[in-house]
């Protein structure tokens, strides 16, 4: 008996240390599930129903107000009004340069079923009791999609059921609104997910020295000391240092664990892969896969939703910087409007960058309200084509010395802003981009 509760003891002690090992909280952002980016602006227009019943309309309300509360609360998005859109959808106005996304639904079923049956009492001097129970099921579809190509960004489909139970009399059923909503809220939970960026706080657990050297194990203690009062920068380096003296795999594997948290990811990355190859740890190996999937994540979010802006709005910028940084200061410009394709975005796109333009004190930009130009712009719109000769004759009756022409080529996914560069004086196209908008 002695030598079982000594081996408990054991046992206890052993798991004890092993969930003491040592580990650090980090914030971590990660990309929604859906590929939203570039949608800065977005409508939630109201779920629709094929029901006629108030709980069909209810139920559709309730969806609409949780999906609008729930993209409100990610603070990723510009809410544009439904109703407004809805108006410019049915006089057929394009909604590229007022909203960026939409997000539409439907209720595809919505169906409420009262039962009840008896239940036998064991005491036969007792009366069957009723059981009454309620069923609600829902299924609903929703979907986002982009206003500059209509393409649906993602679709989810969603079912659910929930139930209630009372004896004797059906008055006591929960509300079947009541039971919708929470198969609503349930439902949604993981809609902001899916939406926009989000953050989880997970931990870095650092490796435990097995070897049975007790000064590299003191060592090691020490260097985990540190790490528990926040001294990271001074973990890593005693980390660092043991492993280089060392070889120990717990060593290395903390100070690649601590180049995360202190310094850099990718630099930490190179760490780990190198401990991984020199030992063929299945531990490091799960950890460098663990590293380049957080690396991954972490430039989709930098790149495509750290500053979340439209398409459009971002190709104009973009164009708008690179052709004033390759204006001589003191340039004479007009802006040409070269293209009929969508006019309401091609209006919007030279309003913009006439307005960068004219925020830029280097160079002097001719009136759009000017004759000559707006004639000539209609000339090249009607010919379909862009002569360099006639737009070179066209640079000398304005009085400019450098004309920037604007167009949109291809349509629907393909669909790109080309912004040229002429010089009046050499007649040569000096520069060129296309991007897609």
């Amino acid at each position: 008996m002695r030598y079982i509760a000594r081996f408990v003891l054991f046992m206890f002690a052993a798991l004890g240390l092993g969930a003491c090992a040592t580990s650090i909280a980090v914030q971590v952002t990660k990309p929604p599930n859906m590929d939203t980016s570039g949608i800065e602006r977005i409508a939630v227009m109201p779920f629709s129903t094929t029901g006629y019943t108030t709980l069909d309309r209810q139920v559709a309300q309730e969806l609409t107000s949780a999906v609008t509360e729930i993209v409100l609360r990610t603070g990723h998005f510009t809410l544009v009004d439904a109703a407004d859109v809805a108006r410019r959808q049915s006089m057929r106005e394009s909604l590229v340069t007022y909203v960026d996304g939409i997000f539409t639904g439907e209720i595809t079923s919505l169906r409420v079923n009262d039962s009840s049956k008896l239940q036998e009492s064991k005491n036969k001097d007792e009366k069957p009791t009723i059981i009454w129970t309620r069923e609600v099921s829902l299924n609903f579809v929703y979907r986002i999609s982009r206003t500059r190509d209509s393409s649906i960004i993602a679709q989810a489909r969603k079912s659910d059921w929930a139930t209630s139970s009372s004896y004797d009399t059906r008055d006591y059923l929960e509300d079947p609104f009541v039971m919708a909503q929470r198969l609503i809220r349930y439902q949604l939970s993981n809609l902001a997910r899916d939406i926009a960026p989000w953050t989880i706080q997970e931990r870095r657990t650092l490796a435990q020295e097995t070897s049975k050297d007790k000064a590299l194990k003191q060592r090691m203690k020490d260097a985990e000391r540190l790490v528990k009062e926040r001294s990271y920068r001074s973990a890593l380096n005693a980390f660092s240092a043991i492993y280089a003296e060392t070889g120990s795999f717990a060593a290395g594997y903390n100070t690649a664990i601590m180049t995360e948290i202190v310094d850099s990811l990718p630099e930490a990355i190179t760490l780990m892969q190198r401990l991984a190859n020199a030992t063929s740890n299945p531990k490091a190996t799960s950890e460098l896969a663990r590293m380049q999937r957080t690396l991954a994540e972490t430039e989709t979010v930098a790149t495509k939703f750290a500053e979340p802006s439209g398409v459009v709005d971002s190709a104009i910028k973009q164009a708008s910087k690179e052709i004033l940084a390759r204006l001589p200061v003191g340039s004479k410009v007009s802006l040409l409007k070269v293209s009929i394709v969508d006019a309401e975005l091609m209006d919007y796109i030279i309003a913009e960058l006439s307005a960068a333009f004219i925020n830029a004190e280097s160079i002097s930009l001719v009136d759009r309200q000017n004759r000559d130009l707006l004639e000539a712009e209609q000339r090249f719109q009607l010919s379909g084509a862009v002569d360099d000769e006639s737009a070179v004759s066209i640079g000398h009756l304005l009085g400019v010395d450098t004309l920037v022409m604007c167009s949109i080529a291809g349509s629907g996914s393909l669909r790109r802003l080309v912004v040229q560069m002429l010089s009046v004086e050499t007649g040569e196209l000096v520069w060129q981009v296309s991007q897609e908008i």
